[in-house]
């Protein structure tokens, strides 16, 4: 093997590459949220399809005091965009990039975790890092599909005076649709639950996010941001960030909802301390309108037929096909009851998660060949991987920004794949038997 002279295998990235990056964090079949190179969030695809220019008001942000007579800095925990980063599609125009952030960033992807350093001349005291990671487990493929991730802020102070700190993390209401008429914020034990609301016609809206930032005592929820119009919501969220402010409002009805919520934890640290906060997210969309209608049927509507004429069933609706529900939905009866299992059990699946890292990267095959299999190993975290209810893994053959392409586990693609049946060899079944039990008549 040739080493590349302008790339070394699972070194660090800056500058421009930053603008090439998202790590899906997710579960097997569980949808995914990417964290960018530059520490932001975005290809939010939680509605079991890709969504990949869905890149919602969501960020985390820092009010630091230096001591008397010093002003304050406020900066949004991530690195500075380029342009190309401002300008690409998906931003609803309230997203924070006129808002303070740090100069630099530099990005380590160590699968199934990833790490950003960040640096800014105006807080040269103070490293910050954050980690973003999801549960990947081989031989746990249950706890591997959890649709969970968790989002790990350190801040160590490296001078020689004390710093006050207000961290706050800030999400609208990913789930919401344009014409929602229900849902909002609610409570949740150190943090929010963002939800949207079913209706009649759309069954498959409803959902819900966790955000929460569990074993905090000084954590301040808002769970009320301001109503208004236009930019109103994310100009008073910044002012609370601006003025090192913890507002506290409780939740209010679902005729009249929040349109996001936010965390504020105050805190201290002293020369040589450190801190991490973790914000653990969750979200829970139990159903969907994803099937399959055979093809006949297509083909006698795309024909001007009604789509029902066949062996006596001529003038008939087609039959109501069933939609894919995932794997989570027959685990958890409820978004509560999944946040309260992510909550209680995140530390061990952290501690197995780092032990499979670990593992892997101290592998002595060539570093080509781990950031070759390490970074295909995303894709079982990316919505071109479905986990139906009953366990059974289904995939497309690739994805789009807004859709899978190319039904039917298909066997010239999914046949090859390596992953799953030398990691979770009972998720491979499907793709495996598939051709042979479902895909051939008995003739």
């Amino acid at each position: 093997m040739t080493p590349d002279p302008m790339h070394n295998p699972n070194d660090t990235y800056t500058g421009e590459h930053l603008a090439e990056i998202a790590f899906p964090l997710g579960g097997i079949g569980a949808g995914m949220v990417c964290l960018t190179g530059r520490g932001n969030l975005k290809h939010w695809s939680l509605r079991h399809r890709p969504d990949l220019d869905n890149e919602p008001f969501v960020f985390a942000a820092l009010h630091v005091k230096r001591g008397e007579g010093r002003a304050p800095v406020i900066r949004i925990v991530e690195a500075a965009p380029d342009a190309r980063t401002v300008l690409q599609p998906g931003r609803r125009g309230t997203h924070p990039e006129g808002f303070p952030k740090f100069a630099r960033g530099t990005f380590t992807a160590r699968f199934p975790f990833a790490e950003l350093e960040l640096e800014d001349p105006a807080l040269p005291d103070l490293r910050t890092r954050l980690t973003g990671w999801s549960p990947f487990i081989p031989g746990n493929a249950d706890d591997s599909s959890l649709p969970c991730a968790a989002l790990e802020y350190t801040f160590e102070n490296t001078g020689a005076d004390p710093l006050e700190a207000v961290f706050s993390w800030h999400a609208e209401n990913v789930l919401r649709t344009g014409d929602s008429r229900g849902g909002g914020v609610e409570a949740l034990p150190g943090g929010f639950l963002l939800r949207e609301m079913a209706s009649a016609d759309h069954p498959a809206r409803a959902g819900a996010l966790m955000a929460a930032c569990p074993g905090e005592d000084a954590v301040v929820v808002n769970h009320r941001w301001f109503r208004g119009g236009w930019f109103d919501a994310p100009t008073a969220v910044f002012e609370s960030i601006r003025r090192g402010e913890t507002p506290a409002h409780p939740p209010v009805g679902s005729e009249d909802p929040s349109l996001g919520g936010s965390l504020y934890v105050p805190f201290a640290l002293g020369p040589g301390e450190s801190r991490t906060l973790t914000v653990l997210l969750a979200w829970y969309v139990p159903r969907s309108d994803l099937n399959h209608i055979p093809s006949e049927f297509r083909r006698r509507a795309a024909a001007g037929g009604d789509g029902g004429c066949g062996e006596g069933t001529c003038g008939e609706e087609p039959p109501a096909w069933p939609t894919y529900e995932p794997h989570y939905a027959g685990r958890f009866a409820s978004a509560e009851k999944l946040a309260a299992f992510w909550v209680s059990r995140s530390a061990h699946l952290r501690a197995e998660s780092a032990a499979f890292r670990d593992a892997f990267f101290a592998s002595t095959l060539p570093g080509e060949v781990l950031e070759a299999v390490s970074a295909n190993l995303a894709i079982l975290k990316s919505p071109t991987v479905l986990r139906q209810k009953d366990g059974k893994v289904w995939a497309w053959e690739g994805s789009g920004n807004r859709e899978g392409c190319c039904h039917g586990t298909c066997t010239h693609v999914w046949g090859y794949a390596q992953a799953l049946p030398h990691l979770f060899p009972d998720l491979d079944e499907v793709p495996l038997l598939y051709g042979f039990r479902k895909g051939r008549q008995a003739r």
